[in-house]
């Protein structure tokens, strides 16, 4: 339930971002949720389906990173924290 929240959130409430930093057409799948006890957190596997290979990663991993954050912070509420672990593929 979480992640199809949160990747819901992340391809239609910032889409405008997400083709900022990823290129046009491109979206993000959040493959896994869980909880990290040590960190009393959670960590999110995100898998980032780019258009823009020159533009993305010349920030990569923070605009992902900024962007699952934001999104978890709306979907979860403000001050809630996740460790983002995330990979791509050029479409």
């Amino acid at each position: 339930m979480k992640a199809k929240l949160l990747e819901s959130y992340v391809n239609r409430g910032c889409k405008d971002k997400l083709e900022l930093f990823f290129g046009v057409g491109s979206r993000i799948e959040i493959k896994q949720v869980f909880p990290l006890s040590q960190l009393k957190t959670e960590q999110v596997e995100v898998k980032v389906f780019l258009t823009d290979p020159e533009t993305s990663m010349n920030y990569w991993p923070e605009n992902i990173n900024w962007l699952i954050e934001e999104s978890w912070e709306f979907v979860h509420g403000k001050g809630a924290k996740a460790v983002v672990q995330a990979t791509y593929d050029i479409i």
